[in-house]
């Protein structure tokens, strides 16, 4: 068992204090009084040396400096000082570069519309146009030339004028045959009806000798008329069932002067259309 001593000294005395654990071995408080009794001894001598010592003398003059001594350890750190006054300022910096362009902003709304202006003032009147070419001049030099005189009267004037409008018109009976008209000038010539197709009229237009045709025409440039006789109903006459006609060009031959077209007739009644043929008009105008 081990024993654990604590010195203390008292007065001028050297006292055991304390005695901890216990183990084998010497016995550790034999060992420690020993050393005690001559701690004793010599605390009581030194306290007989200064009992016998005189009065202090006259302190001694004041003995040479001694020499310095080695450098003692560096000091703990002393506490942090004041913060110094603020220093000048510095001078201003360099401009930095530009920065990038920001994208666009939307757009602002419309504006509202402004007030209308003052009417302007009337301009002045404009130079007269120059005067127009007759219609009988047809290239233009104002000379009737011979091959102007169309009606070869030996005069050329307005009677010598390309009329525009209606070129022909005829009455075509149910058999095909057409009223008769003047072969001279413009006249429509109607073809025998075909009996193995009922409802369908062949015509033809035989255009004036002298007939130009404008730049830009074909065989749909001239409108077609046809007007069934059962729309042409007599007074004191039952109505008739409906008719319609319907018109379909063919071929226009410009060096022979002549239109050919096609004449379709259809009847309407309750049991469903049906072919027919029957007396119309038809009519043929310029372009």
């Amino acid at each position: 068992m081990k024993r654990y001593w604590t010195l203390g000294i008292v007065g001028v005395g050297v006292s055991l204090l304390g005695v901890a654990d216990a183990g084998c071995g010497p016995d550790p408080f034999v060992l420690l009084q020993d050393q005690i009794d001559t701690l004793t001894a010599q605390l009581a001598e030194a306290e007989a040396n200064l009992a016998a010592q005189g009065d202090p003398g006259v302190p001694g003059a004041k003995g040479d400096t001694g020499a310095t001594g080695a450098t003692g350890a560096t000091g703990a750190t002393g506490a942090t000082g004041a913060n110094g006054a603020g220093g000048a300022a510095g001078r201003n910096g360099t401009n930095g570069t530009n920065g990038q362009n920001g994208a666009p902003g939307q757009d602002g709304t419309d504006g509202t519309n402004g007030q209308n202006g003052a009417p302007g003032q009337n301009g002045t009147n404009g130079a007269n146009g120059a005067n127009g070419q007759p219609c009988w001049d047809l290239n233009g030099n104002g000379v009737g030339d011979p091959e102007e005189d169309l009606d070869g009267d030996g005069v050329v004037d307005v009677n010598d004028c390309e009329w525009t409008g209606l070129l022909a018109r005829t009455h075509v009976g149910a058999d095909g045959t057409a009223d008769a008209q003047d072969t001279n000038g413009p006249y429509l010539e109607s073809l025998p009806v075909d009996p193995n197709v009922p409802g369908k009229f062949v015509l033809i237009l035989h255009f004036a000798p002298n007939y130009r045709f404008a730049p830009g025409v074909n065989l749909r440039s001239f409108p077609i008329l046809v007007t069934p006789f059962s729309f042409t109903a007599l007074p004191g006459e039952p109505p008739t069932t409906p008719i319609s006609a319907l018109v379909e060009p063919v071929e226009l031959n410009e060096e022979a002067k002549t239109l050919e077209f096609n004449v379709y007739e259809i009847q309407w009644s309750p049991n469903g259309p049906a072919p027919i043929n029957m007396d119309f008009y038809v009519l043929v105008m310029e372009p």
